[in-house]
C-alpha cells in the first residue's frame, strides 16, 4: 500500500514532459515536499492510502511560473517616475533614491509584498537582483519561494558598498553562507556594461566561477547604452563584455533588446540565457527583442518583469504578470503565447525545469519538486499549507 499526504485530483494535469503529454482527468500525488506521482486518477489511487484528496474539477494543475528577472525591493518605488529614457531614470532619479533611502529593512519589506504579488499570479521562483540580497534571499525563504539572488555591483557607490569591491566581499559572503540553501541560489550580478570596469566585471566572472554560480547582467536594453558603447569602445555591449570574458561564466542576461544577428549568434554560442522582459522595455520605450530569431538559433529565452516598477490591477488573476508581460510584446504573444494556448514548439515558459534560468541557477531535475510557492486559486476553502509546492491550480476556459 503507497501512502501519499495529499493527491490532487480530478484537473487537468499539465505535465510539461517531453511530449507535452495532458492528463484531463488526472491526479499529482504528494507526499512530504516532492510529487512523487503523476498520472490518471485512477492510476495514482491504485491500492493508495491518502490522508487529503483535493478536488480539482475545473482547474488545470500546472507547473509553477517563473519570473526570470526582477528587482523585487523596488515594489515600494512604484511611481517615482515615469516618461523617462531609461539613462534618465536611472541615473537622475533611482540611484539617488536608493542611496538615500535603500537599507535591509527597506529591501525585506519590499521583497515581502513582491512575494505576496508574485504568489498571487503562479510565479513560484523569481531570479532577482538588488542590494543586501541576504535580506532579500532571507525574506523570499521565510515566505516559501525559490529564488535565485543577486547582489548588484557597480563602479561607483551603492547602498551599503562605497566600492565595488564592497560589493564583491559582500557577494562571497553571500555565496558561502547560502550555496547550500534548498530553495536560494546565489549568483554575481554586475549590474551592466556601463556601470561596469574591465577590472570589476573581470572580478565578478572570477567570483562566479570560483563558486560555480551564475552572473547576472543587463545587455543591451537601450539604443542609448548600444550608441554609447560603440562611441566608448568602438564595439557594442555585447561585443564589449565578450572581450572581458564574461562569457566565461554562465550568463543569465536580461533584455538583449537592440541586438544582431552576429550578437545574438554570440550569446548562443556562449550558451548565455535571454530574459525578456517587455513590460520594462516598454515602459522606457526601450523596443522589442527580437525573441522569435533567438529562439530558431536555440537560445535559452525566459520571461521577466524587470523593474516592479509598473502597476499591478487585478493580482487575484493567476496567471496576471505572466499575461502582462506577453500582452506588451507582439513578437512573443504570437511566438509563445499562441503556443502556450495550442501549438506546442516553444513551451518555455512552463517547464518546470525552466530552460533560461532553472538550468543555470542548480534547480534542474533533481530539485525540481523542491519549488515552494503555494497557490490555490479557485480553491479558496482549501488550506493553501495543504498545495504542493511546486503545483499551480489555474481555472480552465470553457
Amino acid at each position: 500500500m503507497t501512502h501519499y499526504d495529499t493527491i490532487l485530483a480530478h484537473g487537468l494535469v499539465v505535465t510539461m514532459d517531453s511530449h507535452y503529454t495532458l492528463i484531463p482527468d488526472g491526479a499529482v500525488a504528494i507526499r512530504g515536499s516532492q510529487i512523487v506521482a503523476v498520472g490518471r486518477l485512477d492510476e495514482v489511487l491504485a491500492e493508495a492510502q491518502v490522508d487529503q484528496v483535493v478536488d480539482c474539477r475545473g482547474a488545470a494543475i500546472i507547473p509553477g511560473l517563473v519570473n526570470a528577472h526582477t528587482h523585487a525591493p523596488m515594489t515600494l518605488l512604484r511611481g517615482l517616475a515615469d516618461d523617462l529614457r531609461l539613462d534618465v531614470w536611472l541615473h537622475g532619479y533611482m540611484m539617488p533614491v536608493e542611496r538615500q533611502f535603500v537599507d535591509p529593512d527597506f529591501c525585506r519589506l519590499g521583497t515581502r509584498l513582491a512575494c505576496a504579488e508574485m504568489i498571487r499570479s503562479g510565479v513560484t521562483c523569481f531570479a532577482d537582483m538588488y542590494y543586501y540580497e541576504q535580506d532579500v534571499a532571507a525574506t523570499a525563504a521565510e515566505v516559501g519561494m525559490r529564488a535565485i539572488c543577486a547582489e548588484t555591483i557597480l563602479k561607483f557607490p551603492a547602498p551599503g558598498a562605497p566600492t565595488y569591491e564592497d560589493s564583491l566581499a559582500y557577494s562571497r559572503d553571500f555565496i558561502i553562507r547560502w550555496r547550500e540553501h534548498p530553495l536560494i541560489r546565489p549568483a554575481v550580478g554586475p549590474h551592466a556594461p556601463y556601470t561596469a570596469t574591465p577590472e570589476m566585471l573581470a572580478a565578478a566572472v572570477g567570483l562566479a566561477r570560483e563558486f560555480d554560480v551564475p552572473l547576472l547582467i543587463h545587455l543591451s536594453e537601450s539604443s542609448h547604452e548600444v550608441q554609447e558603447g560603440e562611441e566608448t569602445w568602438e564595439m557594442s555591449p555585447i561585443r564589449w563584455v565578450r572581450e572581458q570574458g564574461l562569457f566565461e561564466a554562465k550568463v543569465v542576461a536580461a533584455h538583449c533588446v537592440h541586438v544582431d544577428e552576429a550578437e545574438m549568434r554570440i550569446l548562443a554560442r556562449a550558451g548565455a540565457g535571454v530574459i525578456h522582459d517587455p513590460t520594462s522595455n516598454l515602459k522606457f520605450a526601450s523596443g522589442v527583442a527580437p525573441v522569435p530569431r533567438m529562439l530558431e538559433l536555440g537560445i535559452q529565452v525566459g520571461i521577466g518583469e524587470g523593474n516592479r516598477l509598473a502597476p499591478v490591477p487585478g493580482a487575484d488573476a493567476v496567471f496576471n504578470i505572466i499575461i502582462r508581460e506577453l500582452e506588451a510584446s507582439e513578437q512573443l504573444v504570437h511566438y509563445v503565447l499562441g503556443r502556450l494556448l495550442g501549438a506546442r514548439s516553444h513551451p518555455n515558459y512552463l517547464r518546470a525545469e525552466n530552460r533560461a534560468v532553472v538550468h543555470y541557477h542548480g534547480f534542474g531535475r533533481e530539485r525540481a519538486n523542491i519549488t515552494s510557492c503555494y497557490n490555490h486559486v479557485s480553491l479558496p476553502r482549501v488550506s493553501s499549507r495543504r498545495i504542493p509546492r511546486n503545483c499551480l491550480l489555474l481555472p480552465t476556459w470553457g
